[in-house]
């Protein structure tokens, strides 16, 4: 059975950058929820062009997975994760969040996120300046892989 051309496709504008498109697929027990412009047009293309959509899928993820598995990272600390994370959650991951990742961390740092402010803890100017550098030294793959580390260890949903 073909998912593709037994399926319907629905779609709900719900704002920009955001969730641009909602798009329900039903075929029997698959539903498959589109929330941006990216996925919405890989779902068109598969219907207008007969293919599988768990293929495509598929193909995707694994030249995602290939193109990251041999991109090295410096250690982050979990506390350095989760201000990067604090970061991401309400969020687009756009390109250019992705470019001005340590400008996203500086700016949260100034707005006097809470853990700056104990240096008990090791949070001195020091700590600041270093990770800000670490952050900037990324290159884009880098920053793609750290952003994608960080979601997967569920910590922004």
């Amino acid at each position: 059975m073909n998912i593709i051309s037994n399926s319907k496709i629905s779609e709900d504008v719900t704002g920009k950058n955001v969730a641009t498109k909602t798009a329900v697929m039903e075929d029997g027990e698959i539903k498959i929820s589109v929330l941006n412009d990216d996925v919405y047009r890989l779902v068109d293309d598969a219907r207008k062009n007969g293919k599988d959509l768990s293929y495509c899928f598929n193909d995707i993820v694994q030249l995602f997975n290939l193109a990251l598995q041999d991109i090295e990272l410096p250690y982050f600390s979990y506390d350095e994760k989760v201000i990067i994370a604090d970061c991401m959650c309400g969020s687009a991951i756009t390109s250019r969040f992705i470019n001005c990742l340590e400008l996203e961390v500086t700016d949260f740092i100034a707005d006097g996120y809470k853990y700056f402010e104990d240096e008990e803890k090791g949070f001195t100017e020091e700590f600041r300046k270093n990770f800000i550098a670490k952050i900037y030294n990324l290159n884009y793959m880098q920053r793609i892989k750290l952003v994608h580390v960080i979601q997967s260890e569920t910590m922004c949903v």
